[in-house]
């Protein structure tokens, strides 16, 4: 059945159509069901608020011969992703990367013309004009995952993007600090307004996000726990909370009693931090050049509390749990870098497995041919 059996757009006046969708049969009455809206705006937007209607009564046409790829993404795609689908600043960067980085180059091909070869040019085009190998990842990932629901929707027949190797991605190798350069970060940060953000990074592992969510309500010293509920997010200059992004994130983690003394002096009422997280950034960056220290992002503090414990012969499913993760491979992947003290203490531990060879007895021995 061809889209316009499903559905129909007539011109009522200059630039306003009248748009009619089959819903079907009402199940109680019998009757035949249409959604009839009014439209104002050119043709190609009337024949995409079709698409969108039809999407709405479950009935996609089997292909989008008109349809781009930036109307398909703006108007179909990113619509349905909207929050609760995916959390607000997933769908916001979504919505970012496509706009900065897939419309300009390929937002004017048709939805049913993109192959491989043009999204071989797209990341190649992207790689000449200074795009970094993440940024044309994640673009990526983004883009197949859109034309993946274009597949379920019945909009195109097969994904390009499966059939592209995706950019690889160097990976990342975090400035781990060593318990001296820890020291003196938090000597550095002592008595500073961001003292409990460096204090709760590297005692508990917590995100910039979840320290800039935290109230005091959230810490109870005397039991030397924080309870992390909530982060807080930023973009576009707004700021908003929600709660963690998974089941394990939502956690409650035992603090150091150093931590817990350090964070005494500030114990109040609201939020522990009264920066957000793009605050937070610019000011810990700000002080790490005062203090003439090594310029590292926030997040390695985080890493540094994963090796640090590693490395001391904590299990690496506590330290998985202490910092929100899913799974522990997720730990494994990208927090945990074993330092050469860990590898030193590996070869202690191997070096109990072997007993001190015995002398076999000469009347055991076996005799030598003669």
């Amino acid at each position: 059945m061809s889209r316009r059996q499903l559905g129909s757009i007539r011109e009522t006046s200059r630039g306003v159509w009248r748009i009619q969708v089959s819903a079907g049969v009402d199940p109680v009455t019998r009757r035949r069901r249409r959604l009839d809206r009014t439209f104002h705006g050119t043709r190609n937007e009337a024949e995409r608020e079709l698409a969108r209607m039809l999407l709405e009564v479950g009935a996609v046409a089997p292909t989008a011969k008109n349809l781009t790829v930036r109307a398909y993404l703006e108007d179909m795609w990113l619509p349905a992703m909207e929050p609760p689908k995916v959390r607000r600043r997933t769908h916001e960067g979504y919505a970012d990367k496509m706009k900065t980085h897939a419309y300009p180059l390929i937002g004017h091909v048709k939805l049913t013309a993109l192959s491989s070869y043009i999204l071989d040019k797209w990341l190649a085009d992207l790689a000449r004009r200074g795009v970094g190998a993440q940024t044309r990842l994640h673009a990526f990932r983004i883009l197949r995952g859109a034309l993946e629901q274009a597949v379920t929707w019945g909009m195109i027949e097969k994904n390009p993007a499966n059939k592209h190797m995706a950019p690889s991605v160097p990976r990342h190798e975090p400035r781990i600090l060593s318990i001296e350069e820890a020291n003196a970060v938090l000597d550095g940060f002592a008595g500073h307004p961001l003292e409990p953000v460096v204090v709760l990074a590297l005692a508990a592992g917590l995100r910039r996000s979840e320290v800039a969510g935290l109230l005091w309500t959230d810490l109870d010293l005397k039991a030397r726990t924080v309870t992390i509920a909530r982060g807080m997010h930023e973009s576009h200059g707004e700021r908003w909370t929600e709660a963690p992004k998974s089941e394990t994130s939502d956690r409650t983690v035992t603090l150091p009693q150093w931590a817990c003394d350090a964070l005494r002096p500030y114990r109040g009422l609201g939020p522990v931090v009264a920066f957000g997280p793009t605050a937070i950034s610019r000011r810990f960056k700000a002080r790490l050049e005062e203090l003439e220290l090594p310029p590292i992002p926030l997040r390695d503090l985080r890493h540094t509390h994963a090796t640090l414990l590693l490395a001391a012969g904590v299990d690496a499913v506590v330290v998985s749990r202490r910092l929100g993760h899913s799974t522990i491979t997720v730990t494994d992947r990208y927090y945990l870098r074993p330092g050469r003290s860990a590898d030193e203490n590996a070869a202690d531990l191997a070096e109990t497995l072997r007993r001190a060879p015995s002398r076999a007895k000469c009347s055991d021995a076996p005799s030598r041919a003669k």
